[in-house]
């Protein structure tokens, strides 16, 4: 986790995206606050999960991800057919 809100660099964050095969689309501080910054990012043509693993790999917390809500989503749904399955 990054420690300090000065703890980042946006090379860096657009390196990050840009070796996982994604396109940094727009980039901003949203908030900072006790020495934390929430950063905002806009990226096109990627799935995000590898790209979480990444920023979490360099010490990056990941707070909310849209991409990954329909995978969750499905996979809960599959989990609970799975339960039903099994419990026949």
């Amino acid at each position: 986790m990054k420690n300090d809100a000065n703890d980042f660099s946006f090379s860096e964050i657009s390196q990050i995206v840009e070796s996982n095969n994604a396109k940094l689309l727009g980039a901003f501080i949203s908030r900072t606050k006790n020495d934390l910054s929430q950063i905002t990012l806009k990226i096109g043509n990627s799935g995000l999960s590898s790209l979480f693993q990444a920023f979490r790999r360099y010490g990056y917390t990941i707070i909310s991800g849209h991409e990954d809500d329909g995978f969750l989503s499905t996979l809960k749904e599959r989990s609970a057919y799975l339960d039903n399955y099994l419990n026949l």
